[in-house]
């Protein structure tokens, strides 16, 4: 019986542990993109971006600013208190950061163009990415300078075909912060370069939301010059040579399956307990009895040991 015991409490610990992990995970916000700016923004596309349509898709984007698209800073985002250098981001970080980025974008591709497209990342690209980041930090050129053509190769090898195919910046503030802030900064970012990139011509967005019959991979990492410009790179890249995808650590398909196993595995393990401690109970019980009628033929044992002395 504590046996069975030690293993249903086992086996409830776990399963309890998964539930809060994936109730933690499905309580985080995602972006909700409203329906007229999607419409208008296939409108845009598919017009060969005339002035009109520009116009009312940058009206449909005001419009959602109005009704809250910041609001996911105030939202439910991944919690992690630990320090992280922008200047010296490390590259678990930095994996981390592209993998949140991944997933968040993946939700918006999904919501323009049906579930069958996803953003993800890989070993490689973070490596590419990586490369990227220390040339522009090295070239220590100021944001007016734009794109560096040069950094942005500086992630290719003569072993590997992968090559970048679109780059978005955003300027990052240089001081010392936490993991939770900078989830916090890519959620904004996100928002910032779908709502606020009309001198691009959507460009930034164009190059999040990519194609309806592709998945895209990405890499992001931060630079900051010897002169201080903090810069977060957002790289793109084919999946033809972009090598095995990372899994997505938001999604939740995998901990739902992962929890329907631990809840069964429970139930199994209370009945095991249940039906060892009924039969505890009820030997405990005989037990008892035993003990009593013991007793009590000691006690008549005792008196009459006495009445024959």
């Amino acid at each position: 019986a504590e046996a069975k015991k030690a293993a249903k409490e086992a086996a409830e610990a776990k399963r309890d542990a998964l539930r809060k992990e994936l109730n933690d995970k499905k309580k985080l916000s995602t972006i909700n993109v409203p329906q007229y700016v999607i419409d208008a923004y296939k409108n845009f596309s598919s017009s060969a971006g005339l002035d009109e349509d520009k116009d009312l898709f940058q009206k449909s984007l005001d419009r959602w600013v109005e009704e809250g698209a910041f609001d996911i800073e105030r939202g439910n985002l991944p919690v992690d208190p630990s320090t992280v250098d922008p200047a010296h981001m490390t590259r678990e970080q930095a994996k981390a950061l592209t993998q949140y980025y991944a997933h968040m974008i993946t939700a918006v591709r999904r919501q323009f163009w049906g579930t069958n497209v996803k953003t993800y990342t890989t070993e490689e690209a973070m490596d590419y990415v990586q490369k990227v980041a220390d040339a522009y930090a090295k070239e220590n050129k100021p944001w007016s300078s734009g794109h560096s053509y040069e950094a942005l190769r500086a992630g290719e090898t003569a072993s590997s075909k992968l090559t970048w195919i679109t780059e978005n910046l955003s300027t990052l503030r240089t001081r010392p912060t936490t993991m939770t802030e900078m989830y916090r900064f890519i959620a904004r970012t996100i928002i910032g370069m779908m709502v606020n990139d009309y001198h691009s011509n959507f460009g930034h967005m164009d190059n999040m939301l990519g194609g309806s019959m592709y998945d895209d991979v990405i890499g992001v990492a931060s630079s900051v010059t010897p002169n201080g410009l903090g810069r977060m790179h957002y790289v793109g890249f084919s999946d033809k040579y972009a090598g095995q995808a990372l899994p997505d650590p938001y999604d939740t398909t995998q901990l739902e399956k992962d929890l329907a196993q631990a809840e069964s595995d429970f139930q199994t393990a209370l009945a095991a307990f249940n039906e060892a401690n009924g039969v505890l109970t009820a030997k405990q019980a005989a037990f008892d009895t035993a003990s009593q009628a013991l007793a009590a033929t000691q006690a008549e044992l005792a008196t009459v040991r006495n009445q024959a002395l």
